[in-house]
């Protein structure tokens, strides 16, 4: 009788354990807040962050992955030209606030492909990884989880698109605001 009490036991603490979320397990401290390290993109070998100068990375793009789609229009708040460069997986915006009006990269959106966030997110992950990364300060805006470094998202943020459905990420950008410069 004690033998077969012992694993009954055991049994249900298994079943009681995996009951539990998986952040009542953790002894994991809150994921860090948001620094300039979560603002890059990996591209290659290369580190490319927002406010830098948009030419080279237009480059580096372009020599991997092909010839990118290229639209502009008048600048909203610097004199010169906004561009938008595209493909099938990554979307990049860009003002005129550089050296002599240059380029420089204000944003960009991940649209398919590997890519992922300085942490590791990528589209394929859940809500739910995202927040584990990530932590539970978001905005929520309907199929959207913004994430910035202040709380009135007049600074960089990360935004992570969903499925409502499936609740899996569909694409993700980093995003410069240009208003404050």
């Amino acid at each position: 009788m004690k033998f077969t009490a012992r694993p009954c036991v055991l049994a249900l603490l298994v079943i009681t354990m995996a009951a539990l979320p998986l952040s009542a397990l953790s002894t994991d401290t809150a994921p860090a807040p948001l620094s300039a390290d979560d603002f890059i993109f990996t591209f290659g070998d290369n580190i490319v962050r927002l406010h830098s100068p948009a030419q080279p990375f237009v480059k580096m793009v372009e020599a991997s992955m092909g010839a990118l789609d290229m639209i502009e229009c008048e600048a909203c708040l610097f004199s010169g030209m906004d561009r938008e460069y595209s493909n099938d997986e990554i979307v990049f915006a860009t003002y005129p606030n550089g050296p002599a009006g240059s380029d420089m990269i204000e944003s960009i959106l991940i649209i398919g492909g590997g890519w992922k966030t300085a942490r590791g997110i990528g589209i394929g992950a859940s809500t739910d990884e995202v927040a584990a990364v990530y932590g539970d300060k978001y905005i929520l805006d309907y199929n959207e989880m913004r994430y910035m470094t202040d709380e009135i998202g007049e600074a960089p943020m990360i935004v992570f698109t969903f499925d409502l459905d499936t609740k899996a990420v569909t694409s993700f950008f980093l995003m410069n605001n240009t208003k404050g410069l």
